[in-house]
């Protein structure tokens, strides 16, 4: 397992970049070759052509394109120029793409005095350079907006801490105005929590400005931190956050603070939340130390109070907006940790009864009645002021009552887009793939009608036998009568078990359809009536007694005209199959035959250098009438593992 270097974007047919790519000698050529797809190509001398023209020598530091630092589905990134004046608008101004022979993110962190030019900061591993040029303003079109127009200073390097890749500092030169009237980054010399909410300003793959602050796994959370490791004496920390070739440097905030709590350098997510992309803390004592050379100001939250942003304004009446997503189980200190954590998040509506939260994100809003005990509670003090929630969970009126009392809807939602308010228990057997890990058991070629993704449980690594994992819907609105939901469901395994659906009325849990047993490798479907005043629905899957009991669910929709009598029926058309085993599936001695544990441990003096891999982005297609179940993908990373973290296939 390998820790991509995040993101110098280098070309090397010959794998001799002495500075940063040692790791690059022990790999095949085309390993140490970029190709990211809309913006390098390889190019027949010793460099690369970029999407600007640019050629770059395989022997000058530039960024990798890092691929598979893209967390989730797709690079889930927004341009600063959708930032209304804010905070953190303020922040993209002081952010600027670093121009060394390649490209790197660096930021303001001290303006200009009498006797010292403004002081730029990056990660180490961008300073390999002496000088180096720092485009400010350089941001594309987006939101109804023109592209800007970049301004460039020259900058020499006072201070580089490469073997650990900590830092670099450089000095513009003080003919340089563009940065006169922008404010430096606050930074906090203090350690975030695990989970707290986080966010990124820089320039992936040499683009104009992008910020990333939120995955399409979403319910709720953002982009978070993850866990933190030592790195050879240097104190790393984790987080779950898109980043891509020329985010290397780029500031990493802290959501409660506003404050920037580590430079990023290296990539490593690939696609599950278990992964993660890599920063320096600025918590290390060299960090600190060039920091007090040159009289960089900073603070530290475990002394300073600077949680402002965790403020919430109790309101006498609730606000119905079209973007926000309804979560279950969970408390009040769980509802508004989550809101802080997203810089689209304005309020939230609780039940303690219920223990129901909904996130309201910042869009259209209609004054409605609190129902019950429930309470809305607002932001006052926000790190954005326009930016819009795009790419988590929408609930939208339907034809049942208010949206925020009703069914989740599949506008804008499926597996690749949000949780739309479904959740799965504390277990985390129910999660998303186009295929299940495990071979002879649960689809392995994709969805329901071609689908990319559906929902299943993992009955390997302990989750059986006889074991049961519930997957929750968001509550509402007592369903009017005539109400029925449709979904299509797999049940392929020599040791299947069941699934059952229930629904809540408000006092008491309803069996409405259960399946039990080996149905084949093919898509069912089923469709069942639900009670009239049914508050609550969940699927409760029990695994039968060994690992090959894999269940899936996909396209689930909800309809108000009255079906048939219930129904299960095979698929018309099959999707494609896989024929089963003609003897059972061997009985695993320790493990089913699938995805192995990865094993490699925190490097004991530097961090691995970079691998390359292009970046996969699959877009899927929903409709109207689907209610997807977006559950946790939580699949073996590929790149880096921590010894503490949990892995499963």
């Amino acid at each position: 397992m390998q820790l991509v270097r995040a993101d110098i974007i280098l070309i090397s047919l010959s794998c001799i970049w002495s500075a940063i790519s040692q790791d690059c000698r022990s790999n095949p050529d085309e390993t140490c070759a970029s190709t990211g797809p809309s913006v390098l190509q390889k190019n027949s001398g010793s460099g690369i052509a970029l999407e600007d023209g640019l050629q770059r020598n395989a022997f000058e530091a530039s960024e990798e394109s890092a691929s598979s630092a893209v967390c989730g589905v797709g690079e889930e990134v927004e341009s600063t120029n959708c930032l209304g004046d804010s905070v953190v608008k303020e922040q993209a101004k002081a952010t600027v793409r670093m121009m060394m022979g390649g490209c790197c993110t660096a930021w303001l962190v001290k303006s200009a005095t009498t006797s010292q030019g403004a002081l730029m900061l990056s990660t180490g591993h961008c300073g390999a350079q002496s000088s180096a040029t720092f485009e400010f303003n350089y941001i594309g079109a987006g939101c109804g907006k023109g592209a800007t127009t970049k301004k460039s200073c020259q900058g020499t390097r006072l201070s580089v801490e490469q073997k650990k890749d900590e830092q670099a500092i450089y000095e513009l030169d003080k003919s340089c105005d563009a940065a006169d009237n922008v404010t430096p980054i606050k930074l906090d010399i203090g350690r975030p929590d695990p989970d707290e909410g986080m966010y990124i300003i820089g320039h992936p793959n040499c683009r104009p400005q992008l910020l990333s602050h939120q995955e399409v796994h979403d319910d709720g959370h953002h982009c978070e931190v993850r866990s933190f490791s030592d790195w050879g004496g240097s104190q790393r920390v984790s987080y779950y956050c898109d980043t891509q070739g020329g985010n290397s440097g780029s500031p990493v905030f802290s959501a409660r603070t506003g404050y920037a709590f580590a430079i990023h350098s290296h990539g490593g997510c690939n696609g599950n939340q278990m992964s993660k992309n890599w920063g320096g803390l600025l918590e290390n004592t060299g960090i600190v130390a060039a920091f007090n050379q040159y009289s960089i100001p900073y603070v530290n939250r475990a002394t300073t109070n600077i949680f402002k942003y965790e403020k919430f304004t109790e309101e006498p009446d609730c606000l119905d907006h079209t973007q926000m997503t309804t979560l279950t189980q969970k408390s009040l200190t769980e509802c508004k940790k989550l809101c802080v954590g997203s810089l689209t998040c304005v309020g939230i509506e609780y039940s303690a009864l219920t223990q129901t939260c909904l996130v309201n994100y910042r869009s259209s809003s209609t004054v409605g009645t609190c129902q019950g005990d429930s309470k809305y509670y607002r932001r006052p003090d926000t790190l954005t002021t326009s930016l819009k929630h795009s790419a988590g969970p929408t609930t939208t009126t339907t034809t049942f009552s208010h949206c925020r009392t009703c069914p989740p809807s599949v506008v804008d939602c499926g597996f690749e887009s949000g949780l739309c308010g479904w959740t799965a228990d504390a277990k985390k057997a129910w999660r998303t793939a186009s295929s299940t890990p495990s071979s002879s058991t649960g689809p392995q070629r994709g969805g329901h009608n071609s689908s990319l993704k559906f929902a299943f449980v993992e009955a390997s690594h302990g989750n059986n036998p006889d074991k049961t994992f519930i997957l929750s819907g968001p509550s509402f609105g007592a369903l009017p009568p005539a109400v029925t939901l449709e979904f299509w469901y797999h049940m392929y395994g020599g040791s299947m078990g069941k699934i059952i659906l229930e629904s809540y009325n408000g006092a008491t849990w309803s069996n409405l359809w259960e399946m039990e047993g080996n149905k084949g490798d093919k898509w069912l479907q089923a469709i069942v009536s639900l009670p009239a005043g049914s508050i609550m629905l969940r699927f409760v899957a029990k695994t039968g007694s060994g690992w090959a009991s894999d269940f899936a669910l996909d396209d689930l929709s909800i309809s108000t005209t009255q079906p048939p009598t219930p129904t299960t029926q095979p698929l018309t058309t099959q999707a494609p199959t896989t024929a089963p085993p003609t003897t059972q599936p061997p009985t695993p001695t320790t493990q089913p035959p699938t995805t192995q544990v990865p094993t490699t441990a925190p490097p004991a003096t530097q961090p691995p250098t970079p691998t390359t891999q292009p970046p996969v982005t699959t877009t899927a297609t929903t409709t109207v009438s689907d209610i997807i179940i977006p559950i946790v993908v939580n699949a073996t990373e590929t790149n880096r593992v921590d010894i503490n973290v949990s892995i499963v296939k």
